[in-house]
């Protein structure tokens, strides 16, 4: 593993931690119980939680695919199983991460 995938995979990891504390306790401890489609609206329309909420799909993706990268270098793949894992990872992750942010806009401006 390069120094720049190792460390990004601990610092994902690490904005992973602080992010889900936020996320469980804004979501269930805020008080608006049970949460509702509007609650969620109001709050991604705030642009500090839209970006919040991108950095959190952001790093959720990026060390769960560095992640299943790095298990399957353990085993020494070939170039071409290496090729396509790469190109695989690349394209789920720039795929989920547009469909994720598509989501969030979605929630803003049509939902609910």
């Amino acid at each position: 593993m390069s120094f720049l995938r190792w460390f990004l995979q601990r610092l994902t990891g690490l904005v992973l931690a602080v992010a889900l504390i936020i996320h469980i306790v804004v979501l269930h401890f805020s008080g608006d119980s049970p949460v509702s489609c509007q609650a969620v609206r109001e709050r991604l329309s705030n642009p500090l939680w839209f970006v919040f909420y991108i950095i959190f799909l952001s790093a959720t993706l990026f060390h769960a695919l560095n992640g299943l990268y790095e298990i399957v270098q353990d085993y020494k793949p070939s170039r071409k199983v290496n090729l396509v894992l790469t190109v695989g990872c690349l394209v789920i992750g720039l795929i989920a991460l547009i469909w994720g942010i598509y989501v969030l806009i979605a929630w803003v401006n049509w939902l609910c």
